[in-house]
């Protein structure tokens, strides 16, 4: 795929939902060696990729207290990269939702594993069209 400003502000877009570079080149159409290749350019100066490099970093950085985090600070953030559709995020979440509930009425390896077929079958749908 071609630096396009299109492919820009997908990757833009994705970033800012809380995604990896991993799920964004993947959903985007890129692979994940040219994403890091045209960071790495931006990086060392290069026209064409100076801004791309600046602004993907700045989506990436992640805000956090200069404080420690507690458990539901943690859970806070991690919710709202899940919200912004991180599937590694999900499962965080539940896994640290489900053992905060300690009754052990629930596995949390069924919603886990919808959760990795979801990842699986997204996968697949952007292998499909490319």
């Amino acid at each position: 795929m071609k630096f396009t400003p299109e492919t820009r502000v997908e990757i833009y877009d994705r970033l800012a939902r809380g995604m990896s570079l991993a799920e964004t080149s993947q959903e985007v159409g890129v692979s994940l060696k040219t994403v890091k290749s045209w960071l790495t350019r931006g990086r060392r100066g290069e026209d064409d990729f100076r801004e791309f490099a600046l602004v993907a970093d700045r989506l990436r950085e992640v805000e956090l207290p200069e404080d420690r985090l507690d458990l539901d600070g943690l859970i806070d953030a991690t919710s709202r990269s899940a919200r912004r559709g991180s599937v590694q995020a999900q499962k965080l979440l539940f896994t640290m939702l489900t053992a905060r509930n300690d009754d052990g009425d629930e596995s949390p390896e069924g919603p886990l594993d919808e959760i990795d077929e979801i990842a699986r079958k997204r996968a697949a749908k952007t292998a499909a069209h490319r």
